[in-house]
């Protein structure tokens, strides 16, 4: 078992993790597009008589409460109603689309529920509406909401993630952070910083029970929980395995605090 984690400089530096956000429409709320001939810039600029009443419903509360009254104020012919979850939001949605009882219009899903949901049959297509947008949405968010060569999801961000640190720790501990490219060297920097500083800095806290970690550096190899077409666990594949394998080195290691809470 190795626990060789090949991930490029820029990968590593950037950690791109995966978005956890994306919109998609309830099949019983399909999307209504323009006529024939109108442009965007009509559409904008001719605001239907009576607004469209739009519903939605979200785990990420806070920022959609927060946006929506301005986004009514910039467009007078939609008026979107947010809807709260409360607890238990994926297990709601889940049933409310295999019983095909009535749900929001428009549903905020994170990456993992979209392929579950859409092979439900309880959301609508949105292939022709993304088409014209496809060269401006990063691929990998974009495919989270296709299932079966349809999209049903709207991505919102790419969750683009960053690698930070102290300067004044790093200088005072003779640490250079421009030397680590890989996560290899990020272990190593660690063990140096604990030994310098006789255990009182280290990279970070970890806890046993956290599995964001692993989930996250499995997701940068290409690698997850299930494959694409959510029909096989694949945990057990080599970047899965070698992404635990190396949160075991961490933990058994002195570069991190343990049970860090």
């Amino acid at each position: 078992m190795s626990d060789t984690l090949n991930v490029s400089r820029r990968d590593f530096v950037r950690a791109a993790g995966l978005g956890t956000a994306g919109l998609a429409l309830a099949a019983c709320a399909a999307p209504v597009a323009p006529a024939a001939g109108d442009s965007a810039g009509d559409s904008a600029a001719a605001p239907a008589q009576e607004p469209v009443n739009v519903t939605l419903i979200s785990w990420w509360n806070h920022p959609f409460r927060d946006l929506l009254p301005a986004f009514n104020d910039l467009h007078p012919d939609i008026a979107v109603e947010f809807i709260d979850s409360g607890q238990g939001y994926a297990e709601k949605v889940m049933t409310a689309m295999v019983s095909g009882s009535e749900l929001t219009d428009i549903v905020g899903s994170q990456d993992y529920n979209l392929p579950l949901w859409a092979a439900t049959g309880g959301m609508a297509d949105l292939t022709d509406l993304m088409a014209p947008h496809q060269d401006r949405i990063v691929s990998y968010k974009l495919n989270h909401g296709v299932h079966e060569g349809k999209n049903y999801g709207v991505p919102w961000d790419g969750s683009p993630c960053l690698l930070y640190y102290r300067r004044d720790v790093t200088e005072e501990y003779g640490i250079d952070p421009t030397a680590i490219s890989s996560y290899q060297d990020w272990l190593a920097a660690g063990e140096e910083l604990s030994a310098a500083s006789d255990g009182q800095s280290r990279l970070w806290g970890i806890t046993k029970g956290n599995y964001f970690p692993w989930l996250s550096w499995t997701w940068q190899r290409g690698g997850g929980v299930y494959d694409l077409q959510l029909e096989n666990v694949i945990v057990d594949q080599p970047e899965a395995i070698d992404s635990l394998a190396f949160l075991k080195t961490l933990w058994d290691s002195n570069a991190v605090f343990q049970d860090f809470n």
